[in-house]
């Protein structure tokens, strides 16, 4: 076997090593998981904190109080109040993820 054909074999092995050594971390430990398009490597999950999500609930509802109630029967003004109404759900979301955590 030729020394390059011998490396490649080498790089795809290590690969398939990496790849399940990385899933096998992830299954064990929660806080951590695989990369979204499924290849080697990992992203730590910060876990979240009540106060953590006290600031993004109060940054979104500080947002949320600047904006406008009632934009402009416009495509542009449809767009502003599908936003709002999406930022309502979130901060929504992030309280009822606030009260399970404590």
């Amino acid at each position: 076997m030729s020394s390059a054909a011998w490396a490649g074999t080498t790089t795809v092995v290590a690969k398939i090593i990496k790849t399940r050594v990385i899933f096998a971390i992830a299954a064990k430990y929660p806080q951590i998981s695989p990369n979204a398009n499924g290849s080697a490597g990992v992203r730590l999950k910060k876990p979240e904190t009540p106060a953590g999500l006290t600031r993004q609930i109060t940054a979104l509802e500080a947002d949320l109080a600047n904006t406008s109630v009632a934009p402009a029967q416009t495509p542009k003004g449809g767009m502003q109040r599908l936003e709002r109404a999406r930022k309502a759900n979130v901060v929504t979301n992030l309280k009822n993820k606030r009260t399970r955590l404590g």
